[in-house]
């Protein structure tokens, strides 16, 4: 029964279907793919959610050609979803750079003193700063002498400018975030796994 598929296979192997095609084709066949196919070809083969356009049709290609070279289909392979999607990616990472750039240019703009204060930290700002930074002005001085009253010390004055520069902080780094907020310190904490 399977066989009545193979032609779509391998035409998505040869790269000659679009994006578009390709899902309403699977949307059109699904429930019958899963009947006829085993449960990990038609995991491999179902075109995956994601944002940018190119990649749902490329990881189905290549389990495609998975699947067709097991069995011994003849096709020729082609590589042409893999350039559309390298051009996609990086005009995607081109617009992404830009808007880093104007979202960083808005933080200076909105807390100048951390840009003034510790230069060096803003420079390293301008290569790693991204749209899931948090950064925000620091605390108060009072709220700074309440923190200190209720540690029983005071901080060195460095300490003190520090807090007073810049409050909260988020970074997430490799799927662990590290943030500082207000006076506290620093918690480093890994995301909730997803079920």
């Amino acid at each position: 029964m399977v066989e009545k598929f193979e032609k779509t296979f391998v035409q998505l192997a040869q790269c000659e279907l679009s994006p578009e095609e390709w899902q309403a084709w699977w949307e059109e066949n699904k429930v019958q793919l899963e009947k006829d196919l085993s449960r990990g070809v038609f995991l491999k083969l179902k075109p995956i959610k994601h944002g940018l356009r190119w990649v749902p049709i490329l990881v189905s290609q290549k389990r495609a050609v998975e699947y067709l070279s097991a069995r011994n289909i003849p096709f020729e392979n082609s590589d042409l979803y893999q350039q559309h999607y390298e051009a996609e990616f990086k005009a995607f990472c081109k617009i992404q750079k830009e808007q880093d750039k104007i979202q960083l240019e808005q933080l200076n703009k909105k807390i100048p003193q951390v840009f003034q204060t510790y230069p060096k930290f803003a420079a390293s700002l301008r290569n790693v700063y991204s749209n899931s930074d948090v950064l925000d002005g620091g605390a108060s001085l009072h709220k700074i002498e309440q923190v200190e009253a209720s540690l029983g010390f005071q901080l060195p004055n460095d300490v003190k400018r520090h807090f007073e520069t810049a409050g909260n902080y988020s970074k997430p780094i490799q799927g662990i975030f590290i943030k500082k907020s207000g006076v506290k310190l620093f918690s480093i904490t890994k995301p909730p796994l997803k079920e």
